[in-house]
Parts: structure tokens; C-alpha cells; sequence
């Protein structure tokens, strides 16, 4: 019995070795794609349709900066795959994201388009909403092994996610509701 316990010890002790010489790699892809978020936010930005009234010609920039940096989250995602499968479905989700949203932005301008568009456009919030729950759990399971304090603090993370997400969505639906309401009130 004690030897078996000396083995699990062992096997244990090993499995963190293991992921202690992959951290150095993990942590390499991990802040690249920290730094990721600096230029999205940019290309966000730049192709925001107030800035793009104000400054017409920063559209098409800021629209390839941001599909280009969306191609790059996913494949750096892809890349951690290895470590944990939620990677996987995290950048699946990304890249799909990306390739509708390149697909919406050649689609010519209309009333049937644009209901068209509307259309695509709830599933892939959907689609992105869950890549990024497969990314946050990727990361928990990922640091897991190495420190449960930090997982259950990105676990926490999501669920912050979570909520300032539905906070918006709740803000949209109250200014429709809103606008919906003084409607009424003007007739």
C-alpha cells in the first residue's frame, strides 16, 4: 500500500515536471495573445461606424487590421490546441467568426442583404460566445495542474464575462424599449 502511494506521488510529481517545461512555450503563446487584444481594439476602432462618418478612410484599415488579428487569435489557438481541447473549439469558433464576418463585409449594400446579414449575425454572436467560454475553461484547465487558485480566478473571469455581457444586451433592449415607448407617447 505504501509503495502505491509512493507511485501515485511519483506519477503526480511527474505530470507537473511535464507541464512546468511547457509552461515556458505555453506562457510565450499565452502573452502573444495578450498583445492580440491591443491591436483588435485598434481595428475596432478604426472601423467604427461613428469614425468611419467622421474619417471615411480608416474603414478599410481598421477592418483588415481587425480580420487580421482575428486570424491570428485563432491559429494561435489553434497552436494550444495541444494543450487542451477547448483551444480547439475556441479557435474553430474564432476563425468562423471571421470568415462570416469577411463574408457579410462583401455582400453589397440593400434592404434584402442587410436582413440577410441580420440573420447571420445572431448565431455568430453565439458562435463567438461560446469560443469564448472554450477559451476562459481552456485556461483554467490548462493552469490547473500548476496553481487552482488561478484557475478558479479565470473560471471567475467568465462568469464577469457573463454578466457584463447580459448588461449590454439589457442596455440595448432598454433603449429599444425606450424608443419603442416614446413612439407611443408622440402618436
Amino acid at each position: 500500500m505504501n509503495e502505491w502511494n509512493k507511485e501515485i506521488q511519483n506519477e503526480n510529481e511527474l505530470q507537473v515536471v511535464i507541464s512546468v517545461s511547457k509552461a515556458e512555450e505555453l506562457g510565450k503563446w499565452l502573452g502573444i495573445l495578450f498583445w492580440m487584444v491591443i491591436p483588435s481594439i485598434a481595428g475596432a476602432v478604426l472601423s467604427n461606424q461613428a469614425v468611419a462618418a467622421w474619417l471615411p478612410f480608416l474603414y478599410l484599415p481598421g477592418r483588415i487590421i481587425s480580420m487580421v488579428t482575428l486570424c491570428a487569435y485563432g491559429y494561435i489557438l489553434l497552436k494550444l490546441s495541444s494543450e487542451s481541447s477547448r483551444y480547439r473549439m475556441a479557435a474553430i469558433c474564432c476563425l468562423a467568426s471571421v470568415a462570416v464576418d469577411a463574408g457579410s463585409s462583401l455582400v453589397p449594400e440593400g434592404a434584402a442583404m442587410a436582413s440577410l446579414i441580420g440573420l447571420l449575425s445572431f448565431p455568430v454572436m453565439i458562435l463567438a460566445f461560446y469560443g469564448e467560454y472554450s477559451e476562459y475553461m481552456g485556461h483554467s484547465e490548462v493552469i490547473c495542474a500548476l496553481d487552482e487558485e488561478m484557475a478558479v480566478k479565470w473560471k471567475r473571469l467568465w462568469k464577469w464575462f457573463v454578466y457584463s455581457f447580459g448588461l449590454m444586451i439589457s442596455s440595448v433592449l432598454l433603449v429599444m424599449l425606450n424608443g419603442c415607448w416614446e413612439l407611443r407617447r408622440f402618436w
